[in-house]
């Protein structure tokens, strides 16, 4: 379908569910100057130079929205960073670790403009707290996922919900009786278990915002704060505490022991 095209200059294929890019799609593109591949569900960019070839005309490339987790030095040729004038990465939920320490170094050397607003997408189960957010988006540079600002308008809650789990790297979930009496929040971790069953606990950074009454305590509730560390929000002289501890854990690479203050 597409090998007629040899003319193309821009290819916009953002939002219809690619998981993948098929190998020599973009080879005989000589003439493409920009790929847009933003919103996808995109996982990876294994054998990228037999999907990008020796592609030199290549001056955009929008993978944002995506579920990339690791950039490195095979993610794309050589030939491809060379001649890229932007490269959009922003909302992949980036694992911090070490595998991601070429692409750092490459963006700081680079010329390419490369618009990267977060490092890791993190999804806020329960509606968040300004203070939360102020201070992990503006000073700590952790991009937040919360409902009221970030999902699609006019989609089901339920389709918005396991696309932005998938598309954040950690949960953040605030514990008080708001949260106990929502019937929403609480099918949220329900999801968020199975997740955790197979990543570890480490998927987790719970809050106990405010001690949950007797009255709301549901079973599910129970075992979650029996099997989970979490920390305690706290003013006055634990607050700093708090906050290290949390900033601590959402950085923290999945698979590391969990943090708790309790």
């Amino acid at each position: 379908m597409f090998k007629p095209l040899d003319n193309l200059e821009s290819l916009l294929l953002h939002s219809t569910d690619l998981i993948d890019l098929p190998r020599n799609l973009l080879t005989n593109f000589r003439k493409l100057r920009k790929l847009n591949l933003h919103d996808n569900s995109i996982h990876t960019l294994d054998h990228s130079s037999e999907i990008f070839g020796n592609m030199t005309s290549l001056k955009f490339l929008d993978l944002s929205s995506n579920l990339i987790s690791i950039m490195n030095k095979t993610s794309l040729p050589s030939t491809l960073l060379n001649s890229l004038e932007q490269i959009n990465l922003e909302a992949n939920p980036f694992s911090c670790t070490c595998d991601q320490k070429w692409f750092l170094e490459w963006i700081k050397q680079t010329k390419t403009t490369n618009i990267m607003h977060s490092f890791s997408t993190v999804m806020l189960i329960e509606n968040g707290e300004n203070v939360f957010l102020r201070k992990m988006e503006k000073d700590e540079g952790i991009k937040l996922c919360i409902h009221q600002r970030d999902f699609d308008i006019g989609k089901p809650i339920t389709r918005n919900i396991d696309k932005y789990l998938q598309k954040s790297w950690k949960v953040v979930v605030v514990m008080s009786n708001n949260f106990a009496k929502s019937e929403w929040c609480q099918w949220e971790v329900d999801v968020v278990q199975e997740r955790r069953r197979r990543q570890g606990k480490g998927v987790f950074l719970l809050i106990m915002l405010k001690t949950i009454n007797s009255k709301h305590m549901t079973s599910p509730l129970r075992t979650l704060l029996e099997s989970t560390p979490h920390i305690r929000y706290q003013t006055g002289v634990g607050e700093n505490l708090f906050w290290r501890a949390a900033v601590k854990c959402l950085k923290k690479p999945l698979g590391h022991p969990p943090v708790a203050v309790l």
